[in-house]
């Protein structure tokens, strides 16, 4: 965890929530040129909290 991550010194903005992700992708040739073609993410760590929903 990163230090200082999710810990919110009194009267100051909570850390955001931060991760790490591994992006891959695909491609193919088109005639229209190159699309992508399938694109993965892949959550590695994160650090803080998720600020509430709503």
């Amino acid at each position: 965890m990163l230090p200082g991550a999710g810990q919110a010194v009194s009267g100051a903005v909570p850390a955001p929530f931060t991760i790490g992700l591994l992006a891959t992708g695909e491609a193919r040739r088109t005639p229209r040129g190159w699309r992508p073609s399938l694109l993965s993410f892949r959550m590695i760590w994160s650090a803080g909290s998720l600020p509430p929903l709503g």
